[in-house]
């Protein structure tokens, strides 16, 4: 039996899904101990596979990372079709991934684990922001999500270190005077890599961390590498 390396819960009912090196992810019913679904995922690599599964907020669309440059989304309900969309990046932009998150209104997936954690539009693709560490001795992001208003992306570092930005406030340098601009701020954004983080913490954790969870209800963080940390954020 292969290595199950992930592991969700569907926001709406008992289902959960799971993802193994063999590159196949199973949807389970949790009042049974029988697979209820099998995906056969097929990467563009012949080497073994990481998946990074999860449900949308609605708990119809699962979005699967497969490899180093694409994300395939399968209808839940009729997931035996294959993907209904597949999005695919240049540049391996999500090489080394090992997190997939949707936002809390499904609009956004957040892909963490390689050099840049990124925003990506659920509908079509696009990169919105990057996000990394603004020292680089403290790492890349090993896991990430969004806050339930999604104004926030709260993520772990390989160094141990808890780093908070804006989701998509302009960054300081694309600033200017709305004459320059016209109100094209948002288009000016798409796809630059943030750096400076609203709060970042790293006397906490011993090692990378590899766990981030916000409250869906309350204004409660959870992070975890070898000790499990809970933080009530102040910003």
């Amino acid at each position: 039996r292969a290595k199950v390396v992930c592991v969700e819960v569907s926001p709406t009912d008992d289902r959960v899904v799971s993802g193994s090196v063999d590159g196949s992810a199973r949807l389970w019913d949790v009042r049974s101990d029988a697979c209820a679904g099998l995906i056969k995922l097929k990467p563009s690599h012949g080497a073994q596979m990481q998946p990074n599964i999860n449900f949308d907020d609605k708990g119809v669309v699962l979005a699967v990372t497969i490899d180093d440059s694409s994300v395939n989304l399968y209808d839940s309900r009729k997931y035996e079709r294959g993907p209904f969309e597949t999005f695919r990046f240049e540049n391996d932009k999500v090489k080394g991934c090992t997190s997939l998150k949707f936002s809390s209104d499904g609009k956004y997936m957040l892909l963490s684990g390689g050099e840049v954690t990124w925003l990506v539009d659920s509908f079509n693709g696009a990169i919105v922001r990057g996000y990394r560490p603004s020292k680089p001795n403290m790492g890349h992001l090993t896991h990430a999500c969004l806050t339930p208003d999604t104004a926030y992306v709260v993520g772990g570092s390989s160094a141990g270190s808890l780093h908070i930005w804006h989701t998509l406030q302009l960054p300081p340098e694309l600033k200017a005077s709305a004459a320059q601009w016209a109100g094209k701020e948002a288009e000016t954004a798409l796809g630059h890599i943030v750096s400076a983080e609203v709060v970042v913490k790293s006397d906490r954790h011993v090692g990378p961390v590899n766990a981030v969870m916000c409250s869906k209800s309350t204004m409660l963080l959870v992070t975890a590498c070898k000790n499990t940390s809970f933080w009530i954020p102040d910003i």
